[in-house]
């Protein structure tokens, strides 16, 4: 497995080389502030904390790590215009 993974990081620094970058995710067509530039889990977790839940509580009912609810929380899950 060690092997494989060394093979593969090799063909992605080469592939950086030629220019080519692979992203784990894509860009929403959404607006930049407001409830609807959420994304669903930004909002699902806006939706737990403004119920009063713990950062802890509502990690285990989405299956993301507590410091993931807290960035949510603090940066993007409230809106500064809606």
């Amino acid at each position: 497995m060690h092997r494989l993974w060394e093979r593969s990081a090799r063909v992605r620094k080469r592939l950086r080389g030629m220019g080519v970058h692979y992203r784990h995710w894509s860009y929403a067509d959404r607006p930049v502030c407001g409830w609807d530039s959420l994304t669903e889990t930004e909002l699902n977790v806006s939706l737990l904390v403004a119920d009063r839940w713990s950062n802890r509580k509502v990690a285990e009912q989405m299956f993301i790590s507590a410091h993931t609810v807290a960035f949510h929380a603090s940066c993007r899950s409230t809106p500064a215009s809606s």
